[in-house]
């Protein structure tokens, strides 16, 4: 738990020092291209997003992955909005991430971890998710080839009587 803490704190000094000691010149913002500077914002926040993760406190982590892609602007990584959508799952937070999804998929229509996402999430009930569920399908679109996500994800829903899921998901 240490270890974490101190990699937080740590990326948080990179975050502080970074954002208070560059301004953009008048070139980083005319010319439409990924600089270092919001490399360094980016990672920081994104690493520390990971470290909050490991210290189950998911609100920050979604808080950092939220800030990654307001840096990141139009160069944002799929993977990032992957990350976001999958902690707003296991929030429960449907809703929201319905709407980073599309705007995921607005700039990554090709993607297939977008389009398993996009396939899961239409797939949920709409009253009662429940946590377990989310957890799942989150863990699913992190790793689409483990059998043993798909397996829990299947107990859940036959739990919820969606049997066509239930087959959709032992294919």
């Amino acid at each position: 738990v240490q270890d974490w803490q101190n990699a937080i704190d740590q990326c948080t000094h990179c975050i502080e020092e970074s954002t208070s000691s560059v301004e953009p010149s008048p070139r980083m913002t005319v010319e439409p291209r990924f600089t270092v500077h919001q490399f360094v914002i980016v990672s920081a926040y994104y690493h520390r997003s990971v470290c909050h993760g490991k210290l189950n406190n998911v609100e920050l982590q979604c808080t950092d992955l939220e800030r990654s892609i307001e840096v990141s602007g139009p160069f944002c990584s799929v993977l990032i909005y992957i990350d976001l959508i999958s902690v707003m799952l296991a929030l429960t937070k449907v809703e929201e991430a319905q709407a980073i999804l599309t705007t995921a998929l607005s700039k990554y229509p090709d993607d297939a971890g977008l389009a398993r996402l996009l396939a899961t999430v239409n797939d949920l009930p709409s009253a009662q998710r429940g946590d377990d569920l989310a957890r799942w399908t989150a863990a699913i679109a992190r790793e689409p080839h483990n059998p043993k996500w798909y397996l829990n994800r299947m107990c859940c829903y036959h739990k919820m009587e969606k049997y066509e899921v239930v087959l959709k998901d032992a294919q």
